[in-house]
C-alpha cells in the first residue's frame, strides 16, 4: 500500500512540475509552487526529486516518452513514406497542444 502511495505522490508532482515547467519555464518554476500544486510538502517533493535538476529531468523522460509512444502509433499506417512523416507531425502537433508534460518537455529541450 505505501508503494501505491509514493508512485501516485510521485505521479502527482511530475504533473504539477510539467505545468510549472510549461507556463514558467525552468527559472521561473518554484520547487514550493510544484509541492502546493501537486498537494504535498516540500518534504514529500523532494523525497522523490532531491533536486530541481532531477525534477525537470523526471518531466522530460515523461514528456520523451510520450512523445515516442506517439510516432511509434503514428509509424507504419501507411505504406507511402511521405504519409507516415504526416502522420507523426500530427500526432506530435497533438501532443503539443494537449499534453503539459510533453509541452513542458518540449520548453525544457530548449534552453
Amino acid at each position: 500500500m505505501a508503494q501505491i502511495r509514493a508512485a501516485l505522490t510521485r505521479r502527482r508532482v511530475l504533473l504539477a512540475a510539467a505545468v510549472e515547467l510549461a507556463q514558467h519555464g525552468y527559472t521561473g518554476t518554484s520547487l514550493a509552487r510544484v509541492a502546493s500544486q501537486a498537494g504535498v510538502t516540500l518534504g514529500a517533493l523532494t523525497f522523490h526529486f532531491p533536486t530541481k535538476p532531477e525534477l525537470a529531468q523526471g518531466v522530460f523522460e515523461d514528456g520523451a516518452a510520450s512523445t515516442r509512444t506517439a510516432i511509434d502509433r503514428a509509424v507504419g499506417r501507411s505504406h507511402l513514406p511521405l504519409q507516415n512523416v504526416i502522420d507523426i507531425t500530427h500526432e506530435v502537433s497533438r501532443l503539443l497542444c494537449a499534453d503539459t508534460t510533453v509541452q513542458a518537455a518540449s520548453r525544457l529541450s530548449r534552453r
